[in-house]
């Protein structure tokens, strides 16, 4: 995309910035929180931290938003659950405010245990 598109692409979204590298970035993000969760899910180690920036709580399942391409928490928790047989998961959330795209795509959904 050119920089006058991406302009206009973000400036329908939500506290969105986009450059040229955005669309690539969020996909290494994501996908670094997704191979953390299954290095430890398949016992490659017993704990793992991605230290991923936006952690992306505030993007919803069918919208950026936030700073936020993907929601990285729940992108990696459902990989846990769907790929890797991870039966119940639990999402800490202690960011200084409320993770609301995390908190919509699990409310209802009793395999997810949610502290925020």
């Amino acid at each position: 995309m050119e920089s006058d598109e991406l302009n206009r692409f973000a400036a329908g979204l939500d506290s969105i910035y986009a450059c040229k590298d955005s669309y690539e970035a969020a996909l290494l993000s994501a996908g670094s929180v997704c191979e953390a969760t299954e290095t430890v899910v398949k016992g490659k180690t017993t704990n793992a931290v991605a230290i991923v920036c936006p952690p992306g709580h505030h993007a919803e399942a069918h919208c950026c938003k936030g700073f936020c391409f993907y929601n990285n928490v729940a992108v990696a928790a459902m990989k846990a659950r769907r790929e890797l047989g991870v039966k119940k998961v639990m999402i800490v959330d202690w960011d200084v405010h409320h993770g609301n795209g995390t908190q919509h795509m699990f409310e209802d959904d009793p395999s997810f245990v949610r502290i925020w």
